[in-house]
């Protein structure tokens, strides 16, 4: 949800007043959209804009994830827009006639044979060229197949660099501090909750060859989803209410705003050796991180437990993960064990 944007504000402190809160990033999101989409509030949508935003195919479990929700109190709502922020809802997607519409076809592509742009391709940026009496950029240094280039900028370089302490242990000079790397905050996700159905839905190698030629010949079909996902909610659990729990109708568990702080560093001074990620999830100090995971794990299973879903039969695969079977299925213990094996 873009409301994430005023999430960002709040938790790193760095973005105020640089027009990151949801109202003003909104008209920018609309300029890009062209939506396309059946149940949307078009207050909040554009219809010709760049990128494709469109329904992704619908089986009929889908139907089921949106009745289910609202069984248990979940309101089937747009969930682009600012007039709520918890309920259920089909995917949106950044698709155009069934195909996947990247910011590189939306963007890029239409406007390439510009005279005043140049995209260039296999490059590696190595340097950034400051001035040293003002300070400013005044462009970048880069290599493509083993050649060095420079190319020198009229307004702005776009850069994130930091922070000081950290460039100068690979002896980086430094001409302004930064904490950039240091607050990442992830969006956790846990793909092993797993439901059995007793019925038959489109999704499945019999009518595999059928689905693939209908989207080679019509772009329609299965095979237009986001990987089979077609549904999600967005719910408030009742462990840590800033929290926030996407589930996808193939239910993923995924905290928005997690506790756990990650941060990104330099393996060396050589700009071709690859940086260091360090997740640390479930590093924080109050374990919220899980708490709310399990948290979510429980409404979860109230949804499958809804008419609308044990109309398909819908219940919880009780086979357990083989590096928790010491502990009771469906415990707490157990998910907190399921949690930090697939994370």
């Amino acid at each position: 949800m873009l409301r994430d944007c005023d999430h960002g504000i709040g938790e790193a402190g760095m973005l105020v007043g640089l027009g990151w809160s949801y109202e003003e990033v909104l008209p920018y999101y609309m300029k890009s959209e062209r939506a396309r989409l059946q149940n949307a509030d078009y207050r909040y949508h554009n219809t010709n804009g760049y990128q494709g935003v469109e329904d992704v195919y619908q089986s009929p479990l889908v139907e089921a994830f949106i009745q289910a929700g609202l069984e248990i109190g979940l309101p089937n709502w747009d969930y682009s827009t600012p007039t709520s922020s918890f309920g259920v809802s089909t995917v949106q997607a950044t698709i155009r006639n069934g195909h996947r519409d990247s910011a590189a076809r939306s963007f890029l592509w239409p406007i390439q044979n510009r005279p005043n742009l140049d995209i260039v391709t296999s490059a590696f940026v190595t340097k950034v060229l400051i001035d040293e009496q003002t300070r400013e950029t005044y462009g970048v240094q880069y290599e493509k197949l083993g050649k060095t280039y420079k190319v020198l900028a009229k307004r702005e370089v776009i850069l994130s660099a930091g922070p000081k302490e950290h460039l100068e242990e690979f002896g980086i000079p430094v001409l302004q501090d930064s904490s950039v790397g240091q607050n990442l905050h992830d969006h956790l996700t846990f793909p092993g909750l797993s439901f059995l159905i007793n019925q038959d839905i489109d999704l499945n190698r019999d009518r595999a060859v059928a689905n693939i030629d209908r989207y080679i010949r019509n772009s329609t079909g299965p095979w237009t989803s986001l990987g089979g996902v077609e549904g999600l909610g967005y719910i408030k659990t009742s462990h840590i209410p800033p929290n926030t729990i996407q589930t996808s109708l193939d239910h993923i568990p995924n905290v928005v705003a997690s506790k756990s702080i990650s941060w990104l560093k330099l393996r060396s001074g050589n700009p071709y050796d690859r940086p260091l990620l360090y997740g640390n999830y479930f590093s924080d100090p109050n374990n919220e991180d899980i708490k709310t995971f399990i948290a979510a794990i429980r409404v979860v299973q109230r949804i499958s437990a809804t008419a609308a879903f044990q109309k398909y039969g819908s219940r919880l695969n009780s086979r357990p993960m083989a590096g928790c079977k010491h502990l009771v299925f469906d415990s707490d213990q157990y998910w907190e064990c399921a949690l930090n094996l697939l994370l």
